[in-house]
């Protein structure tokens, strides 16, 4: 066996035991959610993607790109819904891997572009994950999943391209295969990084829903931190700023004449929220009730309250209400009057 042979099954077995070791327990203490089943399909992806030998081996390291997507949506995006459509695109990469394994596009111009489309749609599917891990950074609550969303980016993100960039040029012919198993040292740096990042952070912080029921009253708390809450929910009740459009916990610390990184503790750590849009979303709902129960208010379209109260489309709102009270809008409204 060559020096580089013994180095690849090294870096093989030490990311099969990272990812062994994680899935463990992912599966011990998380079974049930279903943003850690996609995590245990991503990680069968990647092993798969390093051990591929036969045909399974393959259809299954495609897949890896579109339950990362799928882990990312679920778990960075606490209002995600999947839906069997988000599955569907995910999976299409085995679908087109299966048409090229199968013989059916042929040896042709029919299967470079083929494989073409699958390499394509693995990288759209990798770079949606990580732009849902970078377009909610700001409003993420959990500090600690909040820096884990900017390892991710970078990590995952280069090395998603480069493998994209390198691996078809292997496969030809065009470098050696030396690359590829850079590219496989590459994938036990990125896999140890991420599993790292990802057991070192509390049970809490990593697949709580959006608000902690009770976490304001199991949090410690200062008096300082008491008032500043109070202080805060005056502020929104009087001033409303929720009802602005694009409003930052930034501009809102601003507002306060405190520091951000105090908000964020308050908002997480004492009032038991994990991201800053539930608990704007809080506020809002409040305002809508009050006008449904106001008889006064009978005649105001839902959408005009909705977009008054600083929802942004009746999409969001609409779901948001359901959650909150267990019924539509205008079931609200006729039960209230």
């Amino acid at each position: 066996m060559t020096s580089i042979a013994y180095f690849e099954v090294l870096t093989q077995g030490g990311m099969l035991a990272l990812l062994g070791l994680w899935s463990a327990i992912l599966i011990r203490d998380h079974w049930r959610l279903m943003t850690v089943r996609f995590a245990l399909a991503m990680n069968i992806g990647i092993a798969a993607y390093v051990f591929h030998t036969f045909l399974i081996a393959d259809l299954l390291s495609v897949s890896a790109p579109g339950f990362f997507w799928l882990f990312a949506r679920s778990w960075f995006d606490d209002d995600a819904r999947i839906r069997p459509l988000h599955l569907i695109v995910a999976l299409i990469p085995i679908l087109l891997i299966g048409i090229l394994e199968s013989g059916i596009a042929g040896r042709g111009s029919a299967r470079v572009l083929v494989d073409a489309m699958m390499r394509l749609m693995m990288l759209g599917l990798a770079l949606a994950g990580l732009w849902t891990a970078w377009r909610g950074r700001k409003d993420d609550l959990v500090e600690p999943r909040r820096r884990f969303r900017t390892m991710l980016i970078g990590s995952v993100g280069g090395y998603t391209v480069l493998v994209t960039a390198l691996v078809p040029f292997v496969n030809a012919g065009l470098l050696p295969q030396s690359v590829a198993t850079i590219v496989t040292s590459g994938t036990l740096i990125v896999t140890f990084g991420w599993c790292f990042g990802m057991l070192a952070m509390r049970d809490q912080d990593l697949f709580a829903p959006a608000m902690l029921v009770g976490a304001s009253q199991d949090a410690p708390s200062s008096p300082m931190l008491v008032a500043l809450a109070r202080r805060l929910d005056t502020h929104m009740r009087t001033e409303r700023p929720y009802r602005a459009d694009g409003l930052t916990i930034a501009a809102l610390a601003n507002q306060l004449g405190e520091q951000e990184y105090r908000m964020r503790r308050l908002i997480n750590g004492h009032l038991g929220y994990r991201n800053f849009a539930a608990f704007l979303n809080r506020y809002r709902l409040d305002e809508v009730r009050a006008a449904l129960s106001d008889p006064a208010q009978r005649a105001v379209p839902i959408l005009t309250i909705a977009l008054d109260a600083g929802f942004g489309s009746l999409a969001p709102f609409n779901r948001a209400f359901r959650e909150a009270e267990g019924m539509t809008p205008s079931a609200y409204r006729q039960a209230q009057n």
